[in-house]
């Protein structure tokens, strides 16, 4: 069984996007003051996970990728738009430690000329089977409840 944690997925997902694009710089804590761009800045907005059958949980992770391109243009940003392309490819199918994440609710918007990139994931985990109570040893004896004949 893969072991999977929040931590691991944020983790998968900044080293995806730092292995496509190594030229662009990719932060986990947004800075006070404004950085140049281009970078990427990657929050985990939520996570949940709720009790399926006995040890299964059904998780789910939304992310948000910030794409600062640096660039500032009077009309339509392309290379944001571009960036997005790029985006929606990236996180349709993503392998993380050997396990394959499908991404699913993905959506973008440009505000200020900032890429705003959201997606989810959402699997199943198991979790390690707990120390259950053994049988003790069984003592079994056998009698007759009703010993008597039946005459005819």
């Amino acid at each position: 069984m893969i072991e999977v944690s929040f931590r691991t997925l944020l983790d998968g997902v900044m080293r995806s996007l730092a292995e496509r694009f190594p030229e662009i710089p990719v932060q986990r804590e947004q800075s006070e003051q404004k950085a140049e761009g281009p970078y990427f800045y990657v929050e985990m907005l939520k996570a949940l996970q709720e009790r399926e059958l006995n040890r299964r949980y059904h998780r789910a992770c939304s992310f948000q990728v910030q794409f600062v391109s640096g660039l500032t243009t009077q009309g339509p940003n392309m290379s944001v738009h571009d960036m997005a392309e790029h985006l929606y490819e990236l996180f349709r199918e993503l392998d993380i430690d050997g396990a394959r994440y499908m991404g699913t609710q993905m959506k973008h918007e440009v505000r200020d000329e900032v890429l705003f990139f959201d997606f989810s994931f959402q699997f199943l985990v198991w979790l390690p089977a707990g120390a259950e109570p053994k049988m003790q040893t069984l003592k079994e004896e056998e009698s007759l409840k009703n010993d008597s004949k039946k005459g005819s």
